[in-house]
């Protein structure tokens, strides 16, 4: 379970933020790569040695998920990412949206890694289990 005393520990201190957005690949052979307008939005959070990252799909339409509106919530949020945060501080820097799923993976996954743990542990959920699919 998720031990607050490492959280504590590790919030405020120096965390470093990169985002990039990387065109989504079709599996159709010969595809133009980016052809489908859709991409995936990469985090990555360094914080005390460790490395978290996350993603979130970018739709090819709408007003949350363009470049220039990644920027602008990034911009705004920017002063609070500049230390390690917990996840649950995540809803008052950001609205809901693309940039705020990945940070919250990323975080996620970089105090997993930070305390030895799966994130689901951290959760206190059981294990996950393997859920049918017809391509991956």
């Amino acid at each position: 379970m998720f031990d607050p005393a490492l959280l504590r520990s590790l919030t405020g201190t120096p965390m470093q933020v990169r985002c990039a957005v990387v065109p989504a690949t079709l599996s159709a052979a010969g595809a133009d790569p980016g052809a489908s307008g859709w991409a995936v939005l990469r985090v990555t959070l360094r914080n005390a040695g460790s490395v978290g990252q996350g993603e979130a799909a970018l739709r090819p339409s709408g007003d949350t998920h363009g470049r220039n509106v990644l920027r602008d919530q990034f911009a705004s949020a920017g002063h609070g990412l500049e230390r390690m945060i917990s996840p649950l501080q995540l809803p008052g820097l950001l609205a809901p949206g693309p940039l705020r799923s990945a940070l919250d993976s990323a975080l996620w996954d970089l105090l997993a890694k930070r305390s030895g743990q799966r994130a689901w542990e951290l959760l206190g959920m059981p294990p996950p289990r393997p859920v049918p699919a017809l391509r991956t």
